[in-house]
């Protein structure tokens, strides 16, 4: 397997969560010591509120964003190049500074709780300053967590990344494509179903309780994606499976969309004439745990190169653990098995002296 592509988030969100914070200066050190081993590090975001506990004032919103600002002019200041991030519910103002600061990579963070519709309108917005009248991107954009059929269809990004794909399947669910003409069809959104042995009898969403119609669906996609349906019913890695192939659809079929939905409001005046770039297919970034390795032995098995690593995790890590996860997508370095040895070898004398040699040492050694 090549190198993985790497996305080094700063995990402010994540330390924020558990009451504490992420060094400024420690973050810079490690991105400048790991520059080569990463795509981009994203900017180190300052977060309204206390102890997990958001402060929606827009005094506090204020204030965040620009000390959020504040810290990318510093990462940049020591030579480093991070993406800065949008957040909903800032100032639009703030998203002008990035581009007249000339940045060519941003990150745009919807507001998860927010309304679906309303996540959209203020999408529309940004793409509306973020494109030109053609629809044409400007600058390359990043979807934080933005993995939802409409938001990767209707905007042109450059990448997303996704938690959901394992933790949706950890908990038994799966994403099922509409089919049209007997054909995956990724541009409408997927029906969430429950598949776990454990919950398919519990919701309105269960497997067995399924109209037959869609229990012929699930078996058909999984027929296409050459998963057994013993394994996506049974277990959480079936699901990881099926989830993938769903993303990895959906990412294909972004493949060169234009923006068409200009707001008609006060933005429509912001949209520029800049020349835009024709969008490629959406570079898809997964979300990876790094305590354990069966993650990245699946990731590594699909020949899923893009990861989002969290330096809230990496930061307590030996130097080397990047460099060695760039070389083997694993977080540890798999022990060899021991050699089997065949009974000649066995019973032969050498290894007779070898083990009685061990065993004199062993009762030599002084008890303790």
């Amino acid at each position: 397997m090549k190198a993985p592509n790497i996305i080094i988030d700063s995990g402010a969100f994540s330390a924020w969560q558990g009451g504490s914070e992420i060094n400024l200066k420690e973050y810079i050190a490690y991105c400048q010591r790991h520059v080569r081993e990463m795509d981009v590090c994203v900017n180190l975001d300052y977060i309204p509120g206390e102890n997990g506990k958001m402060d929606h004032s827009q005094v506090a919103i204020e204030n965040s964003a620009s000390k959020s600002f504040q810290n990318l002019k510093i990462m940049k200041s020591e030579g480093l190049s991070p993406m800065p991030v949008f957040h909903q519910g800032e100032r639009f103002y703030w998203l002008e500074r990035m581009l007249e600061e000339g940045e060519q990579y941003i990150g745009i963070a919807p507001y998860k709780r927010d309304h679906p519709a309303q996540i959209t309108e203020w999408l529309d917005k940004c793409f509306t300053i973020l494109t030109n009248k053609k629809g044409m991107p400007l600058i390359k954009t990043h979807g934080l967590g933005v993995t939802s059929c409409n938001q990767c269809i209707r905007f042109p990004w450059h990448s997303v990344d996704s938690t959901s794909w394992s933790i949706g399947g950890g908990m038994g669910s799966i994403l099922v494509p509409q089919y049209y003409k007997d054909k995956p069809d990724y541009s409408k959104p997927p029906l969430t179903l429950r598949l776990s042995a454990r919950k398919q009898h519990s919701g309105p969403r269960g497997f067995d309780i399924l109209p037959a119609m869609q229990q012929d669906l699930v078996r058909k996609v999984a027929n296409d994606y050459r998963i057994d349906m013993t394994e996506l019913r049974n277990t959480f890695m079936g699901r990881w499976k099926f989830n993938i192939q769903y993303y990895l659809g959906l990412a294909e079929a972004c493949d060169g969309k234009l923006f068409k939905n200009h707001a008609n409001s006060m933005f429509k005046s912001f949209a520029p004439n800049g020349k835009g770039y024709e969008p490629k297919p959406i570079k898809l970034y997964l979300a990876t745990l790094l305590h354990t390795n069966h993650h990245n032995e699946f990731l590594n098995a699909y020949d899923i190169k893009n990861r989002l690593l969290s330096y809230a995790f990496l930061k307590d890590l030996p130097d080397e653990f990047l460099q060695q996860y760039r070389e083997t997508g694993l977080p540890e370095k798999k022990k060899p098995r021991p050699r089997k040895m065949s009974l000649k070898q066995l019973n032969s004398e050498a290894y007779r002296v070898k083990r009685a040699i061990a065993l004199r040492d062993r009762l030599a050694r002084p008890i303790e």
